[in-house]
């Protein structure tokens, strides 16, 4: 967790660091390194989840007025085997309060032998080599522009502008990341055959046909910065992620299997601990799996397996459905990467409940087509639903539920990720029904949108509209079925 240090205790903890890898490590200086910056400057930590242990440091300080500097980023030696998570992570949090101080330029002095780690973050250089504290150092620029913070001001001050917020969605790495998907099409079969039935690909999971239903099986990998910087977490999400794809497809869950690569028994422990109390909360048996020990490597993934009576698909929303969201206002953010946990307060039985309605409103026959809301946000997830049905929509980005109280951007919020999201393509005939299915506690079920035939998603609000997508001139996972597709502009 990587936050500003506020108490004693914290500011004590920042500069401990800073003398453990400037004075002891490397000598750069003989009793401190403290200067006359760290009166004003902007002091920030890392600090293990699992153990409270402040074990990074960096800091900001404005060299003139506009022009900031970051500077002494530094991680405990023990803890190197994640410097390059603990570093990004403070670096990321640097840029974004630069960002949210409307700061003019954002620079840096920068080892040589660690030019690449923030040329890999997308900072620039400035400039030639240079001599600074004794040793050969590079300035660097930050990417201030790219901060969701940045983007959100900028949008603001240019008033309701949805070309500026087209320009901010297209440049989240989740959304260029879902272009990589398209890499794996030339490898799979174009319609896969499992037991004799066609499956389709694309979807939150693959759903293969039997006498008794669906089988439902989905996978999930899980960000290598999650599993470093906080691996119960990254257990937890591991199962949620997967329960919810399942849910997602009308269906419901019945086993867990899990890969773990980890570098020892206390983190192999930590991630396993949060599979075990996920699986629990979900009411998912975890049946088996495979771990490997490598002390420099550190991953997880996991695949679930459900059933469905009746499917939700992201291939069958139609001209005319109605778009809704589906998210439970009441919850908070978790972590760096825009995380709504909106399920926390819930009892296990509660949240339960609330996903058993997505199976519900299947079997009723109310809903044909679903999408869980993932990294790509609420917008993107209900892209990746468009492009597989072979359609286009238009959504009211006014209509969009926030929660009152939450003071953050458009942007941050329609790319959040929540506990418990989901966009459904839904017959006017059967809005009220599944509007009344989800009519408890702190959930929201809005109309915010509806699906067209021409294969645009356009965003509105007010007299304003603007094509976040055009699915005639590019893909967006590059999935899409041929045939549907010229099915459906027909």
């Amino acid at each position: 967790v990587c936050r500003i240090a506020e108490t004693a205790e914290e500011i004590a903890a920042h500069f401990a660091v800073r003398r453990a890898i400037f004075v002891e490590e490397q000598g750069l200086f003989d009793e401190t390194d403290r200067d006359a910056h760290d009166e004003a400057a902007v002091l920030l930590i890392a600090e293990l989840a699992e153990t409270g242990e402040i074990v990074g440091a960096v800091r900001c300080y404005e060299d003139e007025a506009g022009v900031w500097y970051g500077g002494r980023l530094a991680v405990l030696p023990e803890h190197r085997r994640r410097a390059g998570s603990i570093g990004s992570l403070l670096c990321r949090l640097a840029v974004d309060t630069m960002a949210e101080r409307e700061v003019d330029r954002f620079l840096a002095y920068v080892q040589e032998q660690n030019v690449l780690f923030f040329e890999r973050m997308h900072w620039s250089r400035v400039g030639d080599v240079i001599e600074h504290c004794g040793q050969p150092h590079q300035i660097m620029k930050a990417p201030l522009d790219e901060s969701p913070r940045y983007r959100d001001r900028a949008i603001a001050r240019s008033g309701p502008c949805l070309t500026d917020l087209v320009e901010a969605f297209r440049r989240e790495p989740a959304w260029r990341r879902k272009g990589e998907i398209e890499w794996v099409r030339e490898w799979l079969q174009t319609v896969p055959v499992a037991a004799g039935r066609q499956v389709r690909v694309g979807d939150d999971a693959a759903a293969i046909e039997d006498a008794d239903g669906y089988l439902l099986l989905a996978a999930e990998q899980i960000y290598p910065s999650l599993v470093e910087r906080d691996p119960y977490l990254a257990g937890r999400v591991a199962v949620l992620s997967n329960v919810n794809d399942i849910y997602a497809m009308g269906g419901r869950p019945l086993a867990l299997v899990d890969t773990i690569v980890t570098s020892g028994e206390v983190h192999a422990s930590e991630l396993l601990r949060g599979l075990r109390d996920g699986c629990e909360r979900y009411g998912v048996a975890i049946v088996g799996g495979h771990i490997t020990v490598d002390p420099g490597a550190r991953s997880l993934s996991a695949s679930i397996l459900g059933r469905a009576a009746a499917l939700l698909t992201s291939f069958d929303a139609r001209p005319g459905d109605r778009l809704l969201q589906i998210v439970d206002l009441e919850g908070r953010f978790v972590g760096p990467d825009r995380f709504w946990n909106c399920s926390g307060h819930l009892e296990d039985e509660e949240l339960r409940s609330d996903l058993e309605i997505l199976p519900s409103i299947a079997e009723a026959g109310w809903c044909r087509a679903a999408r869980d809301v993932s990294m790509a946000g609420l917008i993107g997830s209900t892209l990746m639903l468009l492009e597989l049905s072979g359609v286009g929509a238009r959504i009211d980005l006014a209509a969009v539920a926030r929660p009152p109280s939450l003071e953050l951007g458009l942007l941050d919020w329609l790319m959040s990720v929540p506990s418990y999201g989901f966009v459904l393509a839904v017959k006017p005939e059967h809005l009220e029904s599944v509007q009344a299915a989800f009519a408890h506690g702190s959930l929201a079920c809005t109309a915010i949108g509806e699906v067209t035939r021409d294969r645009r998603c356009r965003l509105d609000r007010g007299e304003e509209s603007a094509t976040v997508w055009d699915f005639t001139r590019e893909s967006f996972t590059g999935l899409a079925p041929r045939g549907k597709r010229k099915e459906n502009a027909a």
